[in-house]
């Protein structure tokens, strides 16, 4: 084919598939990817099975074709939806099963996304990783933001056999542009010697808050202020457990934050302790800010900090190092601009958005050349 039949060619037709509009990493991600589609090769629609959590509708509305909200138990429906598309790119177990499924009724190539392997280390998920691993092979590749998440599936379960590896980026030219709409220290009445810590994610068991939380109580110190942006289940809990050490003037649950940049801005530090991770948007972009790390040692954190050059690692669940390393880097002001500095320059070289986009437009191409 010519040229001119190469650019008269409609755009391909593609389908994202996750549970909800949450404000969740996942659905953070495929945003920004989705915004820099080329129009002109790709047309992009979103299925979610629920939008009881809309934090992102809008902006999906206003970035896609159309935004399809169906019941998983609408199978007739889901199937004529699907017939429509060139490719489907589905995030989520549940989601992914029923993909799966009902594969035999669509003829659109399936990418299956894998953020993280949490169902593959919870002890209780023997069903949906035994599932996983019976439908995996339908799906015509598993790609993952984490090539340590694939690492794990293969080394200890065998699969996937058909992977790819797309590492997320950030924008730093969106991120250095992102205004700082409030003073920290006037909104939340903040004495000058104060130290701000953010942290955000989901209010849920695998990101790990109580964490954060038990080495606050062990810091002692009224001078730290904790922002914690997200929500979740474990909302009431993690008050809870806050109020009860007394942490109520220093731990701050922002549930309902847009500006998470004027946060991070603003920030002496940053903290992630989750369980484990794909690769942590929120953490790549504090770390663009310069904001200087400490996260837990666990696959999708450890891709990124490298301990004492882009922040600091410290064991899972251990809230006593945490709290020495949060001390420590209180009184070193001067470790923190050094790690927040290196923390920047190894986002902006490897974990770059553009080239995340290029990679996933080059995927799609590949799988849709191979559905032809």
């Amino acid at each position: 084919m010519d040229e001119r039949g190469k650019r008269s060619r409609p755009p391909a037709r593609i389908l994202f598939w996750m549970n909800s509009p949450t404000f969740g990493g996942t659905e953070r991600m495929n945003l920004r990817i989705i915004e820099r589609l080329p129009r002109e090769r790709f047309s992009v629609d979103v299925l979610f099975f629920n939008a009881d959590r809309p934090d992102l509708l809008d902006e999906y509305q206003k970035t896609t074709n159309a935004v399809h909200v169906l019941s998983p138990r609408r199978v007739k429906e889901l199937v004529r939806l699907l017939k429509r598309y060139d490719l489907l790119y589905v995030f989520g177990a549940r989601a992914n099963l029923l993909a799966r499924t009902l594969k035999p009724f669509y003829r659109a190539s399936l990418l299956s996304g894998l953020h993280s392997v949490i169902p593959h280390t919870n002890p209780r998920a023997f069903s949906p990783l035994l599932l996983d691993r019976l439908t995996c092979n339908i799906s015509d590749a598993v790609v993952s933001n984490s090539s340590s998440n694939i690492r794990y599936l293969r080394e200890k379960y065998g699969y996937p056999r058909r992977y790819r590896v797309v590492e997320h980026g950030v924008d730093p030219a969106e991120i250095d542009a992102a205004e700082v709409r409030f003073s920290l220290r006037e909104r939340f009445l903040l004495s000058s010697n104060s130290f701000s810590i953010t942290t955000i994610g989901s209010l849920n068991e695998v990101k790990n808050h109580g964490m954060l939380v038990e080495a606050l109580r062990v810091l002692a110190d009224d001078s730290i202020h904790a922002f914690f942006i997200g929500k979740g289940p474990l909302e009431s809990e993690l008050r809870a457990l806050r109020n009860r050490y007394g942490l109520e003037n220093q731990i701050h649950i922002l549930t309902e934050e847009p500006e998470v940049f004027s946060f991070l801005k603003q920030s002496d530090l940053y903290v992630s302790v989750s369980r484990i991770e794909g690769l942590p948007g929120a953490l790549l972009e504090a770390m663009a800010c310069s904001l200087c790390p400490i996260a837990t040692a666990v696959p999708g954190n450890d891709q990124v900090v490298v301990d004492g050059e882009t922040g600091r690692l410290v064991p899972l669940d251990d809230s006593m190092t945490l709290a020495s390393a949060i001390a420590d880097l209180k009184r070193d002001g001067g470790a923190r601009k050094r790690m927040g500095a290196s923390a920047r320059r190894l986002v902006l070289q490897r974990f770059n958005l553009d080239r995340c986009v290029k990679e996933t437009v080059s995927l799609f191409e590949e799988f849709l050349r191979k559905n032809t």
